[in-house]
């Protein structure tokens, strides 16, 4: 198994069943400067440290601090967002 991933936040952006599938699929996108084509492997010694690590962010409506893991800011489990409280 492979995979790209994001090194900024850990976020893995596409699986693939081979290491040759992702870096053929790497080359062809166009933005991949923090993008990095690895086996399972190589992404759970650093994506997966990343992705896991805690960071704080303010709710939007509380304004208290929540923690949540660094892959899941921006998404619909960050109560920073307008997004969570939409769903």
């Amino acid at each position: 198994m492979a995979v790209i991933f994001d090194t900024r936040n850990g976020k893995i952006i596409r699986h693939f069943n081979t290491l040759r599938g992702a870096k053929i699929s790497y080359t062809r996108m166009a933005d991949k400067e923090h993008l990095v084509a690895c086996d399972d492997e190589y992404y759970g010694r650093t994506g997966a440290v990343t992705a896991n690590e805690m960071v704080e962010v303010i709710a939007l409506f509380t304004n208290k601090p929540v923690m949540l893991r660094r892959a899941e800011v921006g998404g619909v489990c960050d109560p920073s967002t307008e997004r969570y409280h939409s769903m």
